[in-house]
């Protein structure tokens, strides 16, 4: 998806996007790469305050959450596998996440202004 066709889109290109979001929102924590329930099972609702409409139930992270991503962001390090790293492999790694964010950047973009409850044309 090129940034340039988004800012084509018409009101109903982006309630068709936002309609194809719906039951497809990974809510959980993203931990040691895998999404996993929080520590203590808690949810909170997200919001849109502009309807006041409930988008999502999201995993409600706690100190051991915390404690567990940092953890495992700390083995990461320790590994080497992105802190020796060398540089030309990082950037691919950096311009693929960047392509990614590309691609999927109507999704992205509704997700931002139905949680923000502001149009569309503000994100």
């Amino acid at each position: 998806m090129s940034l340039d066709r988004v800012h084509n889109h018409s009101r109903a290109d982006w309630h068709a996007v936002a309609a194809g979001l719906s039951g497809r929102l990974e809510t959980r924590h993203l931990i040691d790469g895998r999404s996993v329930e929080p520590a203590l099972g808690g949810h909170f609702e997200s919001v849109n305050p502009a309807t006041g409409k409930v988008l999502a139930q999201v995993a409600a992270g706690t100190a051991e959450d915390v404690d567990r991503a940092v953890a495992a962001a700390l083995k990461a390090f320790r590994s080497g596998n992105w802190s020796r790293m060398k540089p030309r492999r990082r950037m691919k790694v950096l311009q693929r996440f960047a392509e990614l964010v590309e691609t999927h950047c109507e999704e992205l973009a509704i997700l931002d202004s139905l949680d923000m409850g502001k149009p569309i044309s503000d994100m």
